[in-house]
């Protein structure tokens, strides 16, 4: 029996996480990011300003503290459970332009969310983060780019080739 736990607990070592439970752990974690989101939405007008500030706030800091809790133990989850704390980040900083009404310059919510996801890379040094940063980063100069030269004749076929050229490196 003492041979067989051994070769058991040698093999569970050697092979990490099966791709069932990756993939388990991916979907739950949109799951739960769109189940947030929905149930937020679902009940935003009844919600004053304040509470939904504060109902923004925790969500961001709830999926982060949960992330870091199980980071020993479970670090697919925790890289899971960041990763919906950083999209939470993403809409608690639209919200709550919506809620103070900061419609005046609205790349500038972007270029606050891969702040954060630098941020949450920076930290956490995982592949979710950097990806996140890697979107959200040229989605933010794009944003500057359309704001600052608005319509100008060419513009959209100078944003289609950066975006193409952008791909292409990455």
């Amino acid at each position: 029996a003492e041979r067989i736990r051994a070769w058991e607990g040698q093999r569970a070592e050697s092979r990490g996480l099966r791709w069932p439970v990756l993939l388990a752990v991916t979907f739950g974690a949109i799951t739960l990011a769109a189940g947030v989101f929905l149930f937020v939405s679902a009940h935003w007008d009844q919600l004053s300003p304040s509470t939904r500030f504060s109902v923004v706030l925790a969500l961001v800091g709830a999926f982060h503290l949960a992330g870091a809790v199980v980071a020993e133990r479970f670090p697919i989850l925790a890289a899971s459970l960041h990763a919906v704390g950083t999209a939470s980040l993403g809409a608690g900083i639209f919200l709550a332009g919506q809620i103070f009404h900061l419609q005046e310059h609205w790349p500038a919510a972007l270029m606050l969310w891969a702040l954060g996801a630098w941020v949450g890379w920076g930290l956490f040094r995982n592949w979710v983060q950097a990806l996140f940063a890697a979107v959200l980063t040229p989605a933010w100069l794009v944003g500057e780019w359309s704001v600052a030269v608005g319509r100008f004749r060419g513009n959209d076929l100078i944003v289609t080739e950066g975006l193409l050229l952008l791909a292409a490196a990455y």
